[in-house]
């Protein structure tokens, strides 16, 4: 399937995630001065941290100050995590600066660079000269995580899914080690597991059923998504 395709499916994962984590506040004492498209990740780990990921290993010896992001939708985990990336990878659907109304606000009035969907593009990230990229939901390559990581430390995904397939759980936790704000992940990710657990009860008839994201490309082109198509967690 191509790639754009399969951005259709991330939404999901991002409204559960970012539904629940803004609404927990995500605003802490690293966040970025309104305006200002970059935050110290000043967090919760201490540094250096090395993250295992599909392609070996990432070392990030400081908090980052300026973070790219390169997946599709990672910006909103970074972005509830109280840090402002500089850069973002377009998604779908024409957003300001790449990023859905649920999490516009913690944007803080910053205008990170919009980098194009259509392609991985190394000279556009080399130039916002990031210290941080996250390409967790990115479905890079492994000849794009060698050109990015020569840039500066990059997260890709798990070894243990199919592209664009990381739990939205597991993504959140290594983005909030590499931000050095763990423990905020954690928390972020109990409080929209909270959220869910109060919708099956409310809603018993939830119990054991699936979800199918079905949709339209183009004039030719339909597709679906069933519950294992991305991978656990989707």
């Amino acid at each position: 399937m191509p790639r754009p395709t399969r951005r259709a499916a991330l939404a999901a994962l991002a409204l559960a995630l970012v539904a629940g984590a803004a609404a927990c506040g995500a605003g802490d004492d690293g966040d970025a001065a309104p305006g200002s498209g970059s935050a110290p990740a000043a967090g919760d780990a201490a540094f250096p941290v090395t993250i295992e990921h599909k392609y070996g290993s990432t070392t990030i010896a400081a908090p980052p100050e300026r973070v790219v992001s390169v997946g599709f939708g990672d910006q909103d985990p970074i972005l509830a995590l109280g840090v402002v990336p500089v850069g973002v990878r377009d998604w779908y659907g024409d957003q300001p600066q790449a990023t859905w109304p649920w999490a516009h606000d913690l944007l803080e009035g910053a205008k990170p660079e919009v980098l194009s969907a259509d392609e991985l593009n190394v000279e556009a990230v080399a130039a916002l000269r990031p210290d941080l990229i996250v390409g967790v939901s990115s479905g890079m390559t492994k000849d794009e995580y060698e050109s990015l990581s020569a840039l500066a430390p990059t997260l890709a995904q798990s070894g243990d899914v199919i592209d664009y397939g990381m739990p939205w759980q597991d993504g959140t936790r290594m983005i909030g080690r590499a931000l050095g704000r763990e423990a905020e992940a954690d928390r972020l990710i109990a409080g929209v597991e909270e959220r869910f657990a109060r919708v099956r009860a409310d809603v018993p008839g939830l119990k054991g059923a699936e979800a199918t994201v079905s949709y339209v490309m183009d004039e030719t082109q339909i597709g679906a998504y069933g519950p294992t198509t991305c991978g656990a967690g989707c």
